[in-house]
C-alpha cells in the first residue's frame, strides 16, 4: 500500500493532521470574541475571579471570572495562583477578541 503526502495518519475524528489544531484555534477565537462582546459595555466594573495562571516574571497572569464565566489576562504583581481576587475590567475589544483585567487592591 502506498500513501501520498506523508504517513497518512489521521486524528481520531478522521481529520488530516494539523486540521484538528486549526479547528481548536478557531474554537478559541470564537470564545474570545464572545467574551469580548459580552463584556464590552462593562469596562471599569469590578468582578470576583480566580487566578488560573501566573506569568514567569509574576507581573500578571490569567484569571477566570466567577460570573460571567470569562477567562482573561490580568495585570498585577504577585497574583496568588489558585486564589480568589477582585479584578477590574480594563479593556474589552471585540475587534481584537481581547479582554484585559487589573487586580484591585
Amino acid at each position: 500500500m502506498m500513501l501520498d503526502g506523508g504517513a497518512g495518519y489521521t486524528a481520531f475524528d478522521g481529520a488530516p493532521p494539523g486540521q484538528a489544531a486549526h479547528a481548536a484555534d478557531v474554537d478559541h477565537a470564537c470564545v474570545d470574541l464572545v467574551e469580548a462582546l459580552l463584556l464590552r459595555d462593562r469596562v471599569g466594573e469590578v468582578f470576583d475571579a480566580v487566578v488560573v495562571t501566573v506569568s514567569a516574571d509574576r507581573s500578571g497572569g490569567r484569571v477566570h471570572l466567577v460570573t460571567p464565566p470569562v477567562f482573561g489576562r490580568c495585570d498585577g504583581d504577585g497574583l496568588p495562583l489558585g486564589e480568589q481576587v477582585r479584578v477590574r475590567l480594563e479593556e474589552a475589544d471585540p475587534a481584537r477578541r481581547h479582554v484585559r483585567f487589573s487586580r484591585v487592591a
